[in-house]
């Protein structure tokens, strides 16, 4: 997985120079440096101290560590696949939350090839039933077909859904997308994990609010499936309610794509202010808390 915290920061404090008009100057990383409150970055504008701790949010437990490690194996066969199946239609493959295989290393790429043409064989026949494009007279809501069951060696049943609709145009022909559910009390848990960011992030920052600098709290949701700046946020102003130590600001930056949206959530006491929102292309973000930052931004 992407490591983003870097260029998440550095889009934060580029919103935060064109608000106030100065750049950023005093660059400090006391959770490397090992020197004051372990936040992730200390910079100045002004005369005024500034302290960014970010954080990559989850809506689930454990989701971003079995997501990584799904990705191991999944995403060649999404890259292999996507685009050479049998058009006129998207397909999709479903995966348990848990998507966990308990296949040895050593053995992977044969059990990944071998998934390939499980899912090769079974698109051919999904096609097979309606080979033909749809049209808008005689199929209103599209074709949609799908396969379950569990492929050899799988400890669970896997979805292969085929879906060919008369909107969609020739360049998404043979697409393949895949997903895994989402657990049935996915907004409890997503609430619960944004209460522990909360609690271990809030004092951290709350220290060095005692110390003159505003703080600024950086959630980063690289989840596109099942997550968006007003599930998170309606999330968030429960959680948000009477809780003593927020800090100044919080932001939102959506990284599932190659252009990031920022979104404040919190500015002192206003919640969602309205259009601050702010979009940026990540390439031209520079990572200013990784390797080598030190050297380039002190």
């Amino acid at each position: 997985m992407q490591k983003n915290e870097g260029k998440v920061c550095d889009a934060v404090v580029k919103i935060l120079e064109k608000r106030t008009g100065l750049d950023r100057t005093d660059i400090s990383y006391p959770e490397k440096d090992g020197v004051g409150p372990p936040v992730d970055l200390r910079f100045k504008l002004g005369t005024r101290g500034y302290a960014i701790e970010h954080t990559q949010i989850e809506a689930f437990k454990d989701q971003i560590d079995t997501g990584e490690k799904f990705s191991w194996f999944i995403d060649p066969v999404a890259n292999e696949l996507s685009g050479a199946l049998p058009g006129p239609a998207i397909y999709y493959l479903y995966f348990p939350t848990d998507a966990r295989l308990g296949v040895p290393a050593n053995q992977l790429d044969k059990f990944r090839s071998d998934f390939i043409e499980w899912v090769r064989e079974h698109a051919q026949r999904l096609h097979e039933m309606n080979p033909d494009r749809p049209t808008r007279e005689q199929n209103p809501h599209g074709i949609n077909e799908q396969h379950r069951e569990r492929p050899p060696g799988f400890p669970y049943e896997v979805i292969l859904r085929r879906e060919a609709h008369w909107s969609l145009s020739p360049k998404h022909d043979g697409v393949l997308l895949v997903s895994r559910f989402a657990p049935n009390d996915v907004e409890a848990q997503r609430a619960a994990r944004l209460q522990r960011t909360l609690e271990r992030k809030c004092p951290k920052l709350q220290h060095c609010k005692e110390d003159g600098a505003i703080t600024v709290l950086v959630l980063e949701d690289a989840d596109i499936a099942l997550s968006n700046y007003a599930i998170i946020g309606e999330a968030l102003d429960g959680l948000m309610e009477g809780r003593a130590n927020l800090p100044d600001e919080i932001y939102l930056v959506e990284t599932s794509l190659d252009r990031w949206d920022v979104r404040l959530m919190k500015h002192d006491e206003k919640i969602w202010p309205e259009g601050a929102w702010t979009e940026f292309n990540s390439a031209e973000l520079t990572d200013i808390t990784g390797a080598g930052a030190h050297y380039l931004l002190k």
